[in-house]
């Protein structure tokens, strides 16, 4: 029927929706690495600072061993964390690059910067509301909805006819049964 073809059309434009919805959630997660990659480097630096005022100290004698060691670990374990940082910004762009069916060695850079900004609440309804109106399942679940509403309005007015069809029957076979029983006396 005509909903069963608008139906097919919104499955179609729901694939397309899906692959765009994984493209732009592969795009977020490059942005989302750069980001870690950032701080984990900001905190790098922070633990060599940390390092280089215990080495001073140790000179001097204000600082112990263990916290030298203490110290020089963090700093191993930073670095540890950038290559790890690093190999998953690597894994991010990958994906990327496959999705979108790019050269291997093309970086996608994230013009973006992750933010959160205050949404005002109106707005933020009036948008979940247009969001939901415009869902294709939801859509299609309508139709199918409709098209179940028209299938029992049909089978009822059968029904219906079927019914007086019924009763016409019947009265003819009890007039016919009279008859009989009249012929029989």
């Amino acid at each position: 029927t005509k909903l069963d073809i608008e139906n097919s059309d919104y499955t179609s434009l729901e694939k397309i929706e899906k692959y765009l919805g994984e493209v732009q959630l592969a795009y977020w997660r490059i942005a989302l690495k750069k980001e870690e990659l950032a701080v984990k480097k900001a905190l790098l630096r922070r633990a060599q600072h940390l390092y280089a005022i215990h080495k001073d100290k140790k000179e001097l004698g204000l600082v112990e061993s263990p916290e030298l060691l203490a110290s020089e670990a963090n700093v191993k374990e930073r670095e540890r964390d950038i290559l790890v940082a690093e190999s998953e910004l690597k894994n991010a762009q990958d994906e990327l690059e496959f999705m979108l069916n790019l050269n291997p060695g093309v970086e996608v850079e994230p013009s973006d910067k992750l933010s959160v900004d205050e949404v005002e609440m109106p707005l933020y309804v009036r948008s979940l509301n247009r969001a939901i109106d415009h869902r294709r399942d939801y859509i299609r679940a309508k139709n199918e909805v409709e098209s179940f509403a028209s299938m029992v309005r049909i089978t009822r007015r059968i029904s219906a006819a079927d019914k007086e069809s019924f009763l016409t029957d019947a009265a003819e076979v009890i007039a016919k049964i009279d008859e009989l029983i009249e012929y029989i006396e």
